[in-house]
């Protein structure tokens, strides 16, 4: 019986990649219930391990302890030391590793470990909404996407500076190896590493151009603005590397890529991309919501006092908006009725975007509904 816990991990795809990496060869056999795999080991001969042709099989867990028994002892390890390695081997894995001081390299402050950790988790939970629809930016996360994104385990920290690591399995127990589409959070892993890869780029070039062409298979907005806060205000540099499961193997574009080193030329080229994705240019929008928010530091009637509105819209492409408003007298009293009575709007304007900031200008309408 499977006893360890490591070993009850251990699925029969996982062991048979193992084996198959390991130079096992599978032998023809005539049997439907099990199959036979065999490797030549040192000068004693040939080794066999027979295995379960499915989980299904009344004695499958003692056949795969059996294997994983004997693979421990030919290979000088524990079994609990094998079932990890097997485990692993169907793993996809992101290590974040923070280059802090000598000093802190066993601990950092919990608050950086708080954002450490919400960074990662937008990170994958962006990537997850650019796999479902490749926007360069968006405005919340999609709902389908938090379902792949919650796919993805938060592992043991690991030491040697101070590290994070993220962990996703590929494959499923009965995934058919030869006839398969990449599963989705391995995509997600993917479209993060093509990102990587064109940062590389774009700060050799000093080009964040090259990241904004590329976010239809690498970052979106979101993305970049999680890398940026995985370096803190103090901009402190880490490394992030990609170990993948041999499962399946990665897109020919990524398999090469091992890990990137982000530090301060790398933040400042990912927050001019950022800026780029987001922006949308001016165009001709009429729009309704409410009124959530009025500032004016003078008397709104003066000629030279600034009058500004936030109104709470919901846009059909791009979700929920907070879209800042500067009025003229009549229209901003009209904003103060509306929002004392919870009435909507409805504005015609130039709908624009720069950076996080939505904007209405050149308002030519603007009037209460329902008043």
């Amino acid at each position: 019986m499977r006893n360890s816990k490591e070993l009850a991990r251990v699925s029969l795809t996982e062991l048979r990649v193992y084996l198959a990496s390991g130079g096992w060869i599978p032998v023809v056999t005539s049997s439907d219930r099990w199959e036979v795999f065999r490797r030549e080991w040192g000068g004693g001969g040939g080794i066999e391990l027979i295995l379960p042709m499915t989980e299904g099989n009344v004695d499958a867990n003692d056949r795969i302890a059996s294997a994983v028994s004997a693979l421990a002892q030919l290979e000088g390890r524990t079994v609990e030391d094998v079932s990890a390695r097997i485990s692993g081997s169907n793993t996809d894995s992101i290590m974040l590793k923070l280059l802090v001081g000598h000093d802190e390299r066993d601990s950092i402050p919990l608050d950086d470990a708080s954002r450490h950790v919400k960074a990662l988790r937008d990170l994958l939970l962006y990537g997850a909404c650019s796999e479902l629809d490749p926007r360069t930016h968006f405005e919340q996360p999609l709902p389908a996407a938090r379902g792949l994104a919650q796919g993805f385990q938060f592992c043991h920290t690991f030491r040697g500076s101070f590290g994070f690591q993220v962990a996703s399995q590929v494959a499923s127990q009965n995934l058919t190896l030869d006839l398969f589409e990449a599963p989705a959070r391995r995509r997600i892993v993917e479209r993060l590493t093509r990102g990587l890869i064109s940062l590389e780029r774009a700060v050799a070039a000093d080009s964040p151009e090259i990241i904004v062409e590329s976010s239809g298979r690498g970052l979106n907005a979101r993305m970049c603005d999680s890398l940026i806060a995985l370096a803190g205000e103090s901009c402190a540099p880490y490394d992030v590397t990609v170990r993948w499961a041999q499962t399946i193997p990665p897109a020919p574009d990524v398999s090469q890529f091992t890990v990137v080193r982000i530090e301060e030329p790398s933040v400042e080229v990912l927050a001019v991309a950022s800026d780029a994705l987001k922006r949308v240019e001016p165009h001709s929008q009429t729009l309704r919501g409410l009124v959530v928010n009025l500032h004016c530091t003078r008397n709104p009637l003066e000629g030279g006092a600034r009058r500004t509105i936030e109104v709470k819209s919901y846009h059909s492409e791009r979700g929920t908006l907070m879209i800042r408003m500067s009025l003229d007298p009549l229209f901003y009293s009209i904003a103060i009725d509306a929002h004392a009575k919870g009435l909507e709007i409805e504005a015609r304007g130039q709908l624009q975007r720069s950076g996080n900031t939505w904007t209405l200008d050149d308002i030519s309408l603007f009037s209460a509904i329902g008043g």
